[in-house]
């Protein structure tokens, strides 16, 4: 494993400075010596970074309501100052705008990380590259040892070409059905070969595969999935685009992708599935938790609207 070493110019500093690790989210032990303190970082694991991707995402989501709870409490505050004459309503206005601002400010700051998360993902190596382009060289370096020689080795492929040619093709249609015809014809594997390959990248973390929702389970099984990106980044990078979620014609599949991991991280034990009718209306998870089903319908939107597929799936199974 990877060691850093702490050596604070106060030695006064140590205890505190190993406390706050201890106590801190980050899965990492300190030890103590003398006037340094040794972190062992040990190799990260499929398991090791969806906590930290989990941790982030907490973190994120903790933000944003202490941001709304700072906001309302002073706007609280705001109210009983003009109440008891301290200051005026003009002054109130005033102070309640510069509140505003700030919130404002602050939400800009959280929404670029998301943004930069749905671009480049959220492998830690990428997350603590300081610029686009070392970001763009450490998941061509992910892709050339990972994606290619450690998944070619499984598969025992003389070549990379069929699975190449079958990930691209996978990236550029997150959050559609696989048509395993169109996808045997791309990638040039025949239909064994192919579903062997879709099986390692799932099982590998690479993709997603989600099933569609039945209340009869056989004919679930005989339905295709549609196929999803376990990490943004490397999506991107298989595509060769690594546009702003403004500039994107994909910007609705990206953030679907991105909303379905997030779930994911907050439901982590229940199955996820996607519900389909032969009229064309969809919904595009259903969390199947227990007995009861979650529907869920992601818009990229500011406006909030529930779609006629979403009204339609809540009229015929009552999810509570």
């Amino acid at each position: 494993p990877r060691q850093i070493i702490i050596r604070p110019f106060d030695k006064n500093a140590l205890q505190p400075i190993e406390k706050a690790i201890q106590e801190s989210s980050v899965g990492l032990n300190p030890v103590t010596e003398r006037d340094v303190i040794r972190l062992a970082v040990p190799p990260l694991t499929e398991e090791r970074r969806k906590e930290l991707a989990r941790t982030l995402s907490r973190h994120l989501e903790e933000a944003r309501i202490q941001i709304r709870r700072e906001r309302d409490e002073a706007l609280k505050e705001l109210e009983r100052q003009v109440k008891d004459k301290k200051i005026s309503e003009d002054e109130k206005f005033r102070s309640k705008n510069e509140i505003q601002k700030s919130v404002d400010e602050v939400n800009k700051k959280i929404s670029a990380l998301l943004e930069k998360y749905a671009v480049y993902g959220g492998y830690p190596a990428v997350v603590t590259s300081k610029s686009s382009v070392e970001k763009e060289k450490v998941l061509e370096s992910i892709a050339d040892n990972y994606l290619l020689k450690e998944i070619k080795g499984l598969l025992n492929l003389e070549t990379e070409d069929e699975l190449i040619r079958l990930q691209k093709f996978l990236a550029a249609q997150i959050g559609n059905l696989i048509k395993y015809e169109e996808l045997s014809r791309v990638s040039q594997l025949d239909a064994k070969k192919l579903k062997k390959h879709l099986n390692i990248l799932e099982k590998t973390y690479i993709i997603k595969l989600i099933k569609p929702f039945f209340t009869n389970k056989r004919t679930e099984l005989t339905k295709n999935p549609k196929s999803f990106f376990i990490d943004l980044g490397m999506r991107n990078y298989l595509l060769g685009d690594f546009r702003l979620i403004a500039s994107r014609n994909d910007a609705g599949a990206v953030m679907e992708n991105y909303a379905l991991n997030s779930l994911q991280k907050i439901y982590p034990a229940q199955t996820f599935k996607y519900w389909r009718t032969k009229s064309k209306a969809e919904v595009d998870f259903v969390i199947e938790k227990g007995a009861d089903i979650i529907p869920v319908e992601i818009k990229y939107s500011s406006k909030k609207i529930i779609g006629k597929s979403l009204h339609s799936f809540i009229e015929k199974f009552n999810p509570p």
